[in-house]
Formats: C-alpha cells, sequence, structure tokens
C-alpha cells in the first residue's frame, strides 16, 4: 500500500516518455502539413494557381475598402480566407434555410451557368472571362460587386489594376448617366 520511490520515479518516466513521444508525433504532423502546398480548397480543379490565386486574393485584400464585394469564380473556396472580402456566391457559402438555398442556387446558375435554351443550365463557365465582358459586368451590377476576379485569359476590356499569370481583378465602372 505504500509507493516505493522506485516505482514512483519509473511512472513519471513513464508519462514523460508517452508525452514526449505525442508531442513528436504532433510536431512531425504539423511540419508534413506546412510543407504539403496547398489546402484541398486552392488544389487542383478549384483554382488555376495556388500561389496566383493567393496573391490576386491578398491583392484585393490590401487594395480595397473592407465593404468591398467582389464577382468571384464559383469554386473559389477560400477567397474569404485570403482576401477577407464579401463575394456574391460560390459553391462553399450554401445558405441552410430553404429560401436561401433557393436564392443562392438561382444566383449561382444566373451568373455562371451556360443555358440551351432560357430555363435548362447546360454546363458551367470554368470562368467568368469565358463568359464575356458584358456578362460578367451585368452580373456585378446586379449583384452590388465593385470588382470581377476571374481567369485572367481571355482578358476583358475592363480597368484592370491587378493581373498575373493565371488570374485578373477588374474594376467595375460607375454606370454613366446620359443627359
Amino acid at each position: 500500500r505504500t509507493w516505493r520511490p522506485t516505482m514512483v520515479v519509473l511512472r513519471y518516466a513513464l508519462v514523460a516518455l508517452v508525452a514526449l513521444g505525442v508531442g513528436l508525433q504532433m510536431k512531425t504532423l504539423a511540419e508534413q502539413r506546412l510543407t504539403l502546398g496547398p489546402s484541398r480548397a486552392d488544389g487542383p480543379g478549384k483554382v488555376l494557381d495556388a500561389a496566383d490565386w493567393r496573391n490576386a486574393s491578398l491583392w484585393i485584400r490590401g487594395h480595397t475598402p473592407e465593404s468591398t464585394v467582389v464577382l468571384a469564380p464559383r469554386s473559389a473556396e477560400s477567397f474569404k480566407w485570403w482576401a477577407r472580402r464579401a463575394e456574391v456566391g460560390t459553391w462553399k457559402d450554401v445558405p441552410q434555410d430553404a429560401r436561401g438555398i433557393v436564392e443562392w442556387w438561382t444566383r449561382l446558375r444566373e451568373i455562371h451557368g451556360t443555358y440551351a435554351d432560357d430555363r435548362t443550365v447546360v454546363g458551367w463557365y470554368d470562368s467568368l472571362a469565358e463568359a464575356g465582358e458584358s456578362h460578367a459586368l451585368r452580373m456585378a451590377r446586379k449583384y452590388g460587386a465593385s470588382y470581377i476576379l476571374t481567369a485572367a485569359e481571355p482578358p476583358l476590356a475592363l480597368p484592370c489594376p491587378y493581373r498575373n499569370r493565371s488570374y485578373a481583378v477588374y474594376e467595375v465602372p460607375p454606370l454613366t448617366t446620359r443627359p
């Protein structure tokens, strides 16, 4: 019923070894995670190039007001992480109520869908640059976006304050009123 000093020392040594092993395993996992490259949200099929995507998003973060709304690609899952700005709508931000889901789905189809007729979506634009300047501009204005982030190619005839190999950030010019 009494502990021998040797047993106490052995138990503390065992606890210390287990803690050391767990700590080393956690360190190894953290190092692997940090060196594996982009997250799944910035992986193939989500963005054209992870570094270019991050740089374009960070440019928006550093050069636009916090209240800025951006028309971003539909598969841009990490835009808010990097840019810290609102976006018109993406696959990731699915509302949790019935009305919100219907509005979200309608918005995505209207912005990014390709149609066989006025009602039937047959595919999706890979980029709003593919949809063309007039469509991208119309959607940005309809949904209150002041910038459009899209693939750099094909280029749009809009003011472009930032461009890299993969992405371009376009300003949505104000509507001009004619007398």
